[in-house]
Formats: C-alpha cells, sequence, structure tokens
C-alpha cells in the first residue's frame, strides 16, 4: 500500500515538473501577432479591449467608440452567420467559422499564440481588437495614469501595410460579391488618434 502511495507521489512530482517546465520555457515568448521585436513586449500578454478603458475617455481621444463602430468590432460575429459558413464550406473549411485558424487569422487576436500568453480579461470573441493591431498591452495598461510611458511600454503604431495582411483580394472571398477594398478610405474610418496635451 505504502509502494502504490510512493510511486503515485513521485509520477505526480514529475508531472508537476514537466508541466512548470514547459509553462517556463513558454512565458516569455508571447510575441504579438505582427512579430513586435522589443524583448519587454514579448514578455507582454494579451489583455483584450477590457483592459483599453482608459481610451474610452474623451479626454484621451475616446478610441473604444470609434473602435466598436467599425467591423473591427464585429469580425468575430461575422463569422457565424450564413455567408461565412457558405464561404468556410467552399475552403474545404471543416466545423465552425468561428473556430478555424484560417478564419481567425484575420477575424481574430492573438489567434496562434499559447494561452499562457493572455489575461483571464482577453475574449477571442472581440474580434479584431486594440492588440490585433498594436499588440499585447499588459505591460502598457499596468502604467499608472499620469505616469509617461517608457518608449518600450508604448504600443506598436500599426502601418497600412498591416491592414493589408488580411485586407488584400482573396480569391476565397469572392463569393461575397464585396467592393474592392480602399485602403485609403479604411483608413479614415477607423483613425483614433491621442489627442495632443496642451
Amino acid at each position: 500500500m505504502c509502494g502504490k502511495k510512493l510511486i503515485g507521489g513521485i509520477v505526480l512530482f514529475v508531472g508537476m515538473i514537466f508541466t512548470l517546465a514547459g509553462s517556463w520555457a513558454q512565458s516569455g515568448d508571447c510575441k504579438t501577432n505582427k512579430d513586435t521585436t522589443l524583448d519587454e513586449m514579448q514578455k507582454a500578454k494579451y489583455v483584450g479591449v477590457a483592459g483599453c478603458t482608459c481610451h474610452m475617455k474623451q479626454s484621451l481621444g475616446n478610441q473604444y467608440n470609434v473602435w466598436i463602430g467599425t467591423k473591427h468590432s464585429r469580425s468575430w460575429v461575422v463569422l457565424q452567420s450564413l455567408d461565412a459558413r457558405k464561404l468556410a464550406k467552399k475552403m474545404g473549411i471543416e466545423g465552425e467559422p468561428q473556430q478555424s485558424p484560417a478564419c481567425l487569422k484575420c477575424h481574430g487576436s492573438a489567434v496562434s499564440l499559447d494561452t499562457l500568453c493572455m489575461e483571464a480579461t482577453f475574449h477571442i470573441e472581440d474580434g479584431v481588437q486594440c492588440e490585433t493591431c498594436h499588440g499585447p498591452a499588459s505591460q502598457h495598461v499596468a502604467i499608472k495614469m499620469g505616469q509617461k510611458i517608457a518608449a518600450p511600454m508604448k504600443l506598436k503604431i500599426p502601418t497600412k501595410e498591416d491592414c493589408m495582411m488580411c485586407h488584400k483580394e482573396k480569391k476565397s472571398h469572392e463569393m461575397l460579391n464585396k467592393k474592392k477594398f480602399n485602403i485609403d478610405k479604411a483608413w479614415k474610418k477607423i483613425l483614433h488618434p491621442i489627442p495632443k496635451s496642451k
């Protein structure tokens, strides 16, 4: 009886060591979808839209309201539509589009990353949200109001080229009969600058 408990304890202990070692090895590798190269940003985690509450204030530009008014905020939800299911089937995707990595790479955030890179406040259902373009924000969010943001804590400023990684014309999406994507027009719709300090 004692021998079985001892063996069980050893197996449990060894299993815990492998689990912790695996977690430790992955914990420093939370890169952004755009492969941000700053070491500090690689340690950051995705917090989700809920972490961006400062940017809901008018004095800071109310970027949240700009985002919520765009198709980006509904990009995951659209994957539940009949059109999305038809398109997924045409593309040979098995199962639901909102669970397909092929669809989520442009309709979600941080899809290819381990869940260790995400805080509990992160939700894939938020679609293309702040961190999709600006990178993981946990270190940025941890800064107290009024503190100067150090360069490594600043978020990525995306370019039109970043947008085109998903907005390029796709043969697979032709059945949706969409107008040709105009990056300059779209860019103006999603602009959400932080007001200059007085």
